[in-house]
């Protein structure tokens, strides 16, 4: 099995065992994403509010994989695994927030489970900040932030992947 299956696996695992129960639909989210996502799509996704993000470190450690650096010691709001993520309980009334991992559960979905493997390489390669699928998620919020038109964030996402 390779790395990004087994990382797929861990969290296939993370999300059918102890944060099942606690998935809320995004779909709450329409009436503020309006024009960012269809209706149908935030209801297949959801997410789940945390104390702490999950993260992968013994799944690295396993594998003796370095553990990106931002994972170990940046403050992080949320985090995306499949079409599903995880919000710190400071971010979950802000929707831009919601937004900005919504446009990581689009990329996942077009990358499938390639998705962890190229945000991390990408990360190492230019840092958290300069990583691509970071920029477009970032870009959106800021957008959404500044009031603007909504953007067809699935169209968008796969324009540029």
């Amino acid at each position: 099995m390779l790395i990004h299956e087994q990382l797929q696996f861990w969290v296939d695992q993370l999300l059918a065992t102890k944060y099942r129960a606690s998935a809320l639909s995004c779909e709450c989210f329409y009436p503020a994403l309006k024009g960012y996502f269809p209706r149908e799509y935030l209801a297949q996704c959801s997410y789940i509010v945390v104390d702490e993000l999950p993260s992968p470190e013994h799944f690295f450690a396993k594998h003796q994989i370095d553990m990106p650096s931002f994972v170990l010691n940046s403050p992080r709001r949320s985090v995306t695994y499949g079409k599903q993520y995880f919000i710190h309980n400071d971010y979950v009334e802000d929707v831009a927030v919601h937004l900005h991992e919504l446009v990581h559960t689009c990329q996942w979905h077009v990358l499938g489970s390639w998705f962890l493997g190229e945000f991390i390489q990408q990360i190492q390669e230019y840092s958290i900040d300069n990583a691509p699928l970071e920029i477009m998620a970032c870009e959106v919020e800021h957008h959404f932030r500044q009031h603007g038109s909504p953007i067809d964030v699935k169209s968008l996402v796969y324009s540029r992947l």
